[in-house]
């Protein structure tokens, strides 16, 4: 399939989509699903990212219970199916199958060398860990990270993971929102 790759892990091999940009190499985000899987939300949002100019790709992170795992965020079987599979879901492995997925997509040709991982849920817990587990995040986003209050005692304490001017940013624009909506 053109819009899949082959990502060959420490574990085993699995699938990731891709959404490629019209100009290459570029630079490139790795996107990590919520418990619904590599569905039509993480592949639009892969799609968006290369009209942006980004090489995106997703791995399937439930590859070891359930390969192609593609849930809908409207039906409460699926949400259901998915928190199983959430609850499931081996977390140091995963790590270090997004490691194995940047080292892969930083290889690419369409490529530029540098790195970024977005994850929404489980993907943004799982930014977070990779991100304080391993070298060669060149950024890290994370929305709304599911269970990730219980690895904060991973991160060195020494603040380098702390963007003030990010941070900054993030608070004006909550401010600014805020003040948009409730005055």
């Amino acid at each position: 399939m053109k819009d899949h790759i082959s990502v060959n892990g420490q574990d085993g091999t699995f699938a990731a989509y891709i959404a490629r940009p019209k100009t290459s190499p570029a630079p490139a985000v790795v996107v990590l699903q919520e418990l619904f899987g590599v569905n039509a939300d993480i592949r639009k949002t892969c799609d968006e990212l290369a009209e942006q100019s980004f090489l995106a790709v997703a791995p399937d992170l439930f590859w070891r219970q359930e390969p192609g795992v593609d849930l809908n965020v409207t039906s409460e079987a699926d949400w259901q199916h998915g928190l199983r599979l959430y609850g499931a879901y081996d977390r140091d492995a995963g790590a270090k199958d997004v490691k194995d997925t940047i080292y892969a997509v930083r290889g690419l040709p369409e490529c530029n060398g540098k790195v970024a991982i977005l994850g929404y849920c489980l993907g943004a817990l799982m930014v977070f860990l990779t991100a304080v587990r391993y070298d060669g995040v060149d950024a890290a986003v994370a929305y709304h990270g599911g269970d990730t209050e219980k690895y904060l005692g991973e991160v060195d304490g020494n603040g380098k993971h702390y963007n003030a001017a990010a941070a900054a940013l993030a608070n004006g624009r909550t401010s600014e929102f805020l003040h948009q909506q409730l005055r």
